[in-house]
């Protein structure tokens, strides 16, 4: 049979490493940088030292942030006389390295030739949104087919369903330091200044461009066996990328950064309930159609990808010369939520009487017993934004109003936040009027109260919803 060694060196699966800096006092993760890493020449000697330079993936920029010195062990340990020679496992690094480059180069000499057949259909095609390639944020800043970022990702005992799914991926922040929107396309389907992050370092930053919510949004609905879709297009904002799930019967667009869904009508004359204006392309794990129609509008558009007089698609077996990025498994969430919880509302408690006390030389009196009320209310706010349909909360209101005296006024109001610092949480209530009012409140018999619920998702992606409020004898403000 063949030895553990020659086994493993067909395991072509680099580690990736990814640096992160977390901010303590704003509870915040900070991409440093990345890079990949092949490990089989620890094959041979069972322990290897190496240097490895992480690329931050600026635009423009080619110089590492930095040198992670690392060291690899085998488990168990290897034999000190190794079957497998150093030389065999350079010449088999080399030989799919040059497989690979051989694959590389025949993909692109068709996407070229594929792009210039696109455009010679029509002059207005190259003022549509359609990318074949995009440059990954690592310290060698090459081009990878956007193909290349989907594949099936199953989230089991982790998500449970696609609006879950869609929920989870809404929750991570959306920033544009490394610029993830669709710009105008240059020769070749490539964008200028287009950075994307690996989805792995996005899970571990929370947070990256609105191309990589939308990347992972469709991998996890693949996982749940759906047909998606990454659309790129442009928004009533300007260029946009979100998801397209097709069903026997209907078109699904999923926003996901905000995990809202939007049935499509293809009948110019049904008012659209999104924002969506134009769709340039679609593409997932195994195809890429450019839309061709006579008009981008998203409005009348027919996604029927398979008439290709209005869609152009990419020859599935040159998409099979696609090296895919490594496959990324979602991690448990590991938070202690009651902790989380109990811990976040004393401080915020703390802050609502130091303010008190600081600006009118008041103390806060704290009811307690509204606290467990609540809890069925921001169950409601969380299932609304999952799955999009209102809950009965007529049995909180009863609650709620025989526990609110005849001759006192109750005043709440419900926020929500994806963090979990206690400082940034205060200061948006101070940024909102309804909040400050509660927390300023001065009357007879006036007691506060605060209570959060927290929802974990995979990665230590949280969801927290408080609820802030106040009861005080009329007439007495």
């Amino acid at each position: 049979g063949i030895n553990a060694e020659y086994m493993g060196l067909r395991v072509n699966c680099p580690i990736q490493f990814v640096v992160i800096k977390y901010d303590n006092e704003q509870h915040q993760r900070l991409y440093v940088g990345e890079n990949t890493v092949d490990w089989r020449k620890v094959l041979h000697t069972g322990a290897l030292s190496m240097s490895i330079e992480m690329g931050a993936g600026a635009v423009g920029l080619k110089i590492p942030v930095g040198v992670l010195e690392i060291r690899l062990e085998l488990v168990p340990v290897v034999n000190s006389r190794s079957s497998i020679s150093e030389d065999e496992i350079t010449s088999h690094i080399n030989a799919e390295r040059t497989n690979r480059l051989a694959a590389e180069r025949e993909f692109l000499v068709y996407a070229r030739r594929w792009w210039e057949e696109y455009h010679a259909l029509s002059k207005e095609h190259s003022n549509r949104t359609v990318k074949i390639f995009g440059q990954l944020a690592s310290a060698s800043q090459v081009m990878h087919p956007v193909m290349s970022w989907i594949y099936p990702m199953v989230a089991d005992r982790l998500l449970d369903s696609p609006q879950q799914a869609a929920r989870f991926v809404s929750l991570m922040g959306c920033e544009d330091s490394i610029t993830g929107t669709v710009s105008a396309v240059t020769y070749g389907g490539t964008a200028g200044g287009d950075v994307w992050l690996s989805t792995f370092a996005f899970l571990m930053k929370g947070k990256g461009p609105v191309c990589n919510h939308a990347i992972l949004l469709c991998n996890l609905l693949l996982g749940f066996g759906l047909d998606a879709y990454v659309v790129m297009g442009r928004n009533e904002t300007g260029p946009h990328i979100w998801v397209m799930v097709k069903t026997e019967n209907e078109i699904i667009f999923w926003e996901s950064l905000s995990g809202a869904r939007h049935a499509h009508h293809h009948d110019p004359r049904v008012s659209p309930t999104h924002n969506y204006v134009a769709v340039g392309c679609v593409f997932n794990d195994n195809a890429l159609y450019a839309n061709i129609q006579p008009s981008e509008r998203i409005q009348g558009c027919i996604f029927d990808l398979n008439d290709e007089s209005r869609w152009k698609p990419m020859n599935p077996l040159k998409l099979k010369l696609i090296r895919r990025q490594p496959l990324v498994m979602l991690m448990p969430n590991t938070t202690d939520v009651i902790a989380l919880e109990k811990s976040l509302e004393l401080s915020l408690m703390q802050l609502i009487e130091e303010h008190r006390r600081d600006r009118s030389g008041l103390s806060c009196a704290w009811n307690p017993n509204f606290g467990y009320l609540f809890v069925q209310a921001l169950v409601s706010y969380e299932n609304e934004k999952t799955y999009g349909s209102m809950t009965d909360n007529r049995y909180f209101e009863s609650a709620l109003k025989s526990d609110v005296r005849d001759g006192y006024t109750f005043k709440g109001y419900p926020m929500h936040f994806s963090h979990n610092c206690s400082r940034r949480i205060f200061n948006s209530f101070m940024q909102s009027r309804t909040c400050k009012d509660i927390i300023e409140t001065v009357g007879q018999g006036a007691t506060h109260c605060i209570r959060t619920k927290c929802f974990v998702y995979p990665e230590n992606v949280l969801s927290i919803w408080v609820m802030l409020s106040v009861r005080f004898k009329n007439g007495t403000r």
